[in-house]
């Protein structure tokens, strides 16, 4: 069975506005590039925010970075890291979705992200990872907690905003339009059979 994820359909959604080439587009979805710097600082960022002992990453980040990001954070919910997997049905046939929520606090999602340049509302609320997530989850509410640093090497974030994003009407409409293209286009172009987007048995089972 064919598998994507919410940040593939995301991807998908910034081939079809035009922010992504179709050549980037290929390489995000079948995760030829190996991760950046950007990537690698996202994801010691997210750690510390989910660590139970956050001052272990001190020296990436400064103390005082530490606690006022960690001052954003409910932490009476330790759901971290938290995967589901739904099966949909379009006429090309089964295809597994996949989202990772941050954080579920009760049914709702909370993103983290890093940013390195002005951060702005509408690239979260034109976001279809948000929607699906909305689908896979049931979640009524998507929060993002956004934190920009100035580059790489920076140990502290210089400007935090936060937006949270509801459930639309007809969401389950256009989320499962969105599946279904993006399925027709990696039939399409002949992609069905790359290893990436091929769910294993034992993946199936371990999240089933």
């Amino acid at each position: 069975m064919l598998k994507i994820s919410a940040t593939q359909l995301e991807s998908y959604r910034r081939l079809l506005d035009g922010t992504l080439s179709p050549d980037q587009f290929e390489r995000q979805l079948l995760r030829l590039d190996p991760p950046n710097a950007m990537m690698e600082k996202g994801t010691a960022f997210h750690e510390m925010m989910q660590s139970e002992e956050p001052m272990l990453f001190e020296g990436m980040f400064s103390s005082d970075c530490i606690a006022k990001a960690r001052a954003n954070m409910d932490y009476r919910s330790k759901v971290f890291e938290y995967k589901v997997r739904r099966v949909y049905r379009t006429q090309f046939g089964d295809i597994s979705v996949t989202g990772m929520a941050d954080q579920l606090i009760g049914l709702d999602v909370v993103e983290i992200k890093t940013k390195y340049s002005p951060i702005s509302y509408d690239d979260y609320a034109s976001s279809m990872q948000w929607r699906v997530y909305c689908e896979l989850f049931g979640a009524k509410f998507v929060t993002y907690k956004v934190f920009e640093f100035a580059n790489t090497e920076a140990d502290n974030f210089k400007n935090y905003q936060q937006f949270t994003f509801a459930r639309p009407v007809y969401n389950d409409a256009k989320v499962f339009d969105m599946i279904h293209y993006l399925h027709e286009y990696i039939m399409v172009r002949g992609l069905e059979k790359e290893p990436v987007l091929q769910l294993s048995l034992t993946n199936a089972v371990a999240t089933a």
